[in-house]
């Protein structure tokens, strides 16, 4: 099993991450996630109390499709409008190759 919470923003790579991820899970392997989305991460509220990299937010659409193409099973996955998403995904028994 893998837990990702709020980090993946901060990689440039997150897709090739995701691949990686599947890569080092077994098939049936489980992955729970949470990050946030830019309308929370790249506000100006939220830029005066919190460190954020530009440009590198997920939406929830873009990141259950990068796990499709990773090799994962989206089993859920929920979008917190304005703040985030999180959810849980399986790997599936073949991950694709990498990019």
């Amino acid at each position: 099993a893998a837990v990702e919470f709020g980090i993946l923003h901060h990689v440039p790579g997150w897709r090739t991450a995701l691949v990686e991820l599947a890569r080092v899970l077994k098939p049936g392997g489980h992955f729970w996630f949470e990050d946030l989305t830019s309308t929370f991460s790249e506000n100006r509220v939220t830029s005066l109390f919190l460190e954020h990299p530009r440009g590198l937010a997920i939406h929830a659409s873009t990141f259950r499709d990068a796990l499709v193409d990773a090799g994962f099973e989206v089993e859920s996955l929920r979008d917190v409008v304005g703040l985030g998403f999180f959810g849980h995904a399986i790997r599936r028994a073949a991950a694709p190759a990498s990019p």
